[in-house]
């Protein structure tokens, strides 16, 4: 029993760093024997060795928890958290959020299983070489595309969801050039400004591709639209592919079955439908019909009359030709078009005609398609 005491003092003060003969100079009064202190003392040295491997063996497995941790902690930040706060594009976050994930992903990989009592007894703390992160370009790359994507799409989703359509003016605009070993990288940016709704000026900047860029000039008018929640963060308006993502529309061309459908949809909803085949319908009081200055068309419904307004002349028989109806009237052999016939065709259903809008300034004729249900 006298042992045991005499080893729990010994490996109490061992383990607070105490030297063997400040040890002994303790135990003097206990008249050890050299003999019995040397035995009671290594025996006191294997306990502490156990116990130390064992909180060293608790300390790798309490840091690989925490480098794992912080690694998933970082992804939900820098995917969940940050991209809702910012609203916009960023290049710098995704770079930092790539590296924090790596460098952590780097260190709880180096920890992985260095709490096994071999590894302890062997080697006790893995020697960590950030050198060796350079095998995390790969994965660095891969993780900066994925987080420059969630943030683009957080913030286009975030856009799409609190828009407000205004009309801005183009103040500057530039081209940056990176050089590249695989070759040079341009980064057109068109600088607008505009007004908010509730009357503030903001300026914002917006990346476009090199060849939109050059269809900008200063002080040009353009559609847009703003995030209320960031009023910098927005989209221009101007090509397709630009209302397909923002505006629900399918900006395709109107077919006969669309403007059939107008003669069956109630008059408060045909702007909505219109506007999900091509952006951009208004309806004008003056000429008593819908219109799309985008696409430079009109549309008039009239109960069971449909009047579409806009197509070029020479081609528009294909419209109807190509959607099952057939030209009834005499047709009159000739290479060139008619712009004084009427062209009358049927199907089943309906009836239909063509007949010449002329157009000033020496532009093509445009084609007015009535459809008629018999």
């Amino acid at each position: 029993m006298e042992n045991e005491k005499i080893i729990e003092i010994i490996v109490e003060h061992l383990k607070a760093d105490y030297y063997e003969h400040q040890i002994k100079e303790i135990l003097v009064d206990k008249n050890i024997s050299e003999n019995d202190f040397r035995t009671l003392f290594d025996k006191s040295k294997e306990i502490v060795k156990d116990y130390n491997i064992a909180q060293i063996s608790k300390k790798h497995k309490i840091k690989f928890i925490a480098y794992v941790l912080a690694t998933v902690i970082t992804l939900l930040i820098f995917w969940f958290y940050l991209p809702a706060q910012i609203e916009s594009p960023s290049m710098m976050y995704s770079i930092i959020g790539s590296v924090l994930a790596c460098i952590f992903a780097f260190t709880a990989f180096c920890y992985y299983k260095t709490w096994e009592l071999e590894f302890v007894q062997k080697y006790e703390t893995p020697n960590i070489n950030y050198s060796f992160l350079v095998i995390m370009i790969l994965p660095c790359g891969i993780l900066y595309f994925i987080n420059s994507t969630v943030f683009e799409n957080v913030a286009d989703n975030l856009l799409k969801e609190n828009q407000i359509e205004v009309t801005g003016k183009v103040i500057s605009g530039g081209e940056t050039e990176f050089q590249g070993r695989r070759g040079d990288i341009k980064i057109s940016t068109i600088v607008v400004e505009f007004l908010t709704e509730d009357g503030h000026k903001i300026i914002a900047y917006e990346e476009v591709d090199t060849y939109e860029f050059r269809g900008f000039y200063l002080n040009q008018e353009v559609s847009l639209i703003y995030s209320k929640t960031n009023p910098h963060n927005i989209s221009f308006l101007l090509t397709d592919e630009d209302i397909k993502k923002f505006k629900n529309s399918n900006e395709k061309e109107l077919m006969p079955k669309d403007l059939i459908n107008l003669m069956t949809t109630d008059k408060t909803n045909i702007k909505t439908e219109l506007n999900k085949i091509s952006y951009g319908w208004e309806y004008n009081t003056q000429m008593m019909l819908w219109e799309n200055k985008r696409k430079n068309i009109g549309v008039s419904v009239i109960d069971n009359k449909v009047i579409y307004i806009g197509q070029n002349f020479s081609t528009a028989h294909y419209f109807l030709e190509k959607n099952g109806f057939k030209r009834i009237n005499k047709q009159i052999t000739s290479s060139l078009p008619q712009l004084d016939a009427l062209k009358i065709y049927e199907n089943e259903n309906y009836q239909a005609t063509i007949k010449t809008l002329v157009q000033e300034n020496g532009q093509q004729p445009m084609a007015i398609t009535t459809i008629i249900k018999k």
